[in-house]
């Protein structure tokens, strides 16, 4: 009995430079969720921690 043959999915062919751009953009946005969540820390402990939630 032969095996049968599949097909493998092909994955589009992402370049070095494309990687590195996705790369860069990833770690842009890390540094401003981190940035952000800084902001929101400090600003908590500057107002004593109130647990009040405005959205």
């Amino acid at each position: 009995m032969k095996p049968v043959k599949t097909r493998s999915v092909n994955r589009p062919n992402i370049s070095e430079a494309q990687r590195n751009q996705v790369a860069v953009i990833s770690a842009l946005l890390f540094l401003i969720a981190a940035l952000l969540s800084l902001y929101v820390a400090w600003q908590d402990l500057r107002t004593g921690g109130n647990s009040e939630v405005f959205i």
